[in-house]
């Protein structure tokens, strides 16, 4: 079954190996630690109505740990042609996340190459075409995580925007989801390679997440804007270092932060969620 689907996974996404080969691991990890991956992934103790998986909408925990990025523009002539798995969607003007060699691949340099070079590679960004590549994996991960949450088989969908039949809905918005989410859009009227704000997918695209696939919890988790306030009661509740607390309201708001976590069990606390599309600042606003 495994090596089945490592071959169906390779020609549809050749610049992704190393995407295909962390959801094998995850689908190789023995039936107990597998239990314990998707207990820390997918389960909401307080209610468990229909789909009300956690985090609850695709993506949502990495939204702070993005936002403290550095950002470039970048047009949509070049980004559109070099996107695999979120092609059909990224047809705009992006954001792209200044990058450097990992220290895994910073090792590897060190240890096939002279010392000089390897100091080359410490000293270099990461070029346009590795950098496409590496947010393009992030989304497809993602995509692969929150499908599997909420019970519908991911590798039967590769290409989401051709999905068919009755759950062809809910593929394309967690696609459309994920990949506005490490696509996000830049400003206009901007140039290529200059800085710019990373910019949170709008609203509008997480209720019709909710919608399309029928996400139901039995409090309010599926609402997708709030913005809870910086009292120092909210800020008690900051004991993890992952949050967007900067981002947080300066008065009063009845809005409680959320908390969630990563696919690695990371806690994560949010206080403002997903950006209306009346503003103008938020990705997937002409979609």
């Amino acid at each position: 079954l495994f090596l089945v689907r490592l071959v169906h996974c390779f020609p549809i996404v050749p610049s992704m190996n190393t995407a295909c080969l962390q959801i094998l691991i995850v689908l190789t990890i023995p039936r107990s630690s597998d239990a314990i991956l998707r207990e820390a992934y997918t389960t909401n103790k307080a209610c468990t109505a229909r789909r009300c998986v956690n985090p609850v909408f695709p993506a949502l925990p990495y939204l702070p740990v993005l936002e403290k990025k550095t950002w470039t523009k970048q047009s949509a002539l070049k980004v559109s042609k070099l996107v695999s798995f979120c092609d059909g969607i990224v047809n705009y003007d992006v954001a792209l996340p200044n990058e450097t060699a990992s220290a895994a691949s910073l090792l590897q340099a060190s240890k096939s190459s002279s010392s000089n070079a390897s100091k080359d590679a410490k000293a270099k960004p990461l070029s346009l075409e590795e950098i496409v590549a590496k947010q393009d994996q992030e989304a497809l991960t993602m995509y692969f995580y929150h499908l599997s949450a909420i019970g519908l088989e991911a590798w039967d969908y590769p290409k989401p925007m051709q999905a068919t039949g009755e759950h062809a809905q809910c593929i394309k918005s967690v696609a459309k989801m994920v990949c506005f989410t490490y696509f996000p859009a830049s400003v206009l009227g901007v140039g290529d390679g200059e800085e710019v704000r990373y910019h949170r997918p709008c609203e509008n695209h997480c209720e019709n997440y909710v919608n399309a696939c029928g996400v139901e919890c039995c409090d309010d988790s599926t609402t997708c804007s709030w913005k809870a306030s910086a009292s120092e009661v909210n800020l008690a509740k900051l004991d993890t270092t992952i949050s967007d607390a900067a981002s947080a309201s300066t008065t009063d708001a009845d809005d409680e932060p959320r908390r969630t976590q990563t696919s690695m069990g990371e806690e994560v606390l949010l206080y403002t969620g997903y950006t209306d599309a009346q503003n103008g600042r938020c990705t997937g606003v002409a979609d």
